[in-house]
């Protein structure tokens, strides 16, 4: 299960960064977004996430973290939206 989920999680990303490098500036330019701008929207975006993990409060955990999944439903929720 672990494998799968690895190639899986693995040729995701390689398609995302693939469609990433070739169709991206296709689409900054279509939209007029100068790369600059990704990159501060990034940097703020990583800032923010940063702060939010450093701020997490203990009673924002519930006791449903506990509970282990079975293996396809580890890959049902890597891979699609939870109701």
């Amino acid at each position: 299960m672990g494998q799968a989920l690895g190639r899986r999680i693995a040729l995701n990303g390689f398609t995302v960064l693939l469609l990433s490098i070739f169709i991206g500036p296709h689409i900054l330019a279509f939209f007029g977004i100068s790369l600059p701008i990704v990159q501060v929207g990034g940097g703020l975006l990583v800032a923010a996430t940063g702060w939010r993990l450093l701020d997490s409060r203990e009673d924002r955990l519930t006791t449903a973290d506990d509970i282990p999944w079975a293996p396809d439903e580890i890959i049902r929720r890597a891979f699609h939206h939870s109701p």
